[in-house]
């Protein structure tokens, strides 16, 4: 396996786990481990093809970058943020 898509798959797992941990206080379901690792098994395998060797290994630090802004669905990247609910104030006329 290449070195930097190992150490990305490191990472990656990390944000992931702290992302769950911070969130939910509890620890992360091992599914959202398979899926995460899974993405980087398929860019080792796409590594494996020495001109592909360098792609593979950006694609594998892009996908911690969007693990890191939370721009991947939430089964890879670990729970999303809850979203916020707005005060709605509703006003009386006056009588």
């Amino acid at each position: 396996m290449n070195r930097a898509i190992l150490l990305a798959w490191a990472f990656g797992l990390g944000l992931v786990t702290w992302r769950g941990i911070r969130q939910s206080h509890k620890p992360v379901p091992p599914g959202q481990y398979l899926a995460a690792s899974g993405v980087f098994v398929l860019l080792s395998l796409l590594a494996a093809y020495e001109p592909a060797e360098r792609v593979a290994a950006l694609l594998a630090w892009g996908f911690d970058l969007a693990v890191l802004f939370q721009v991947l669905p939430g089964q890879v990247a670990g729970p999303a943020a809850p979203p916020r609910q707005q005060e709605t104030r509703t006003h009386m006329p006056a009588a």
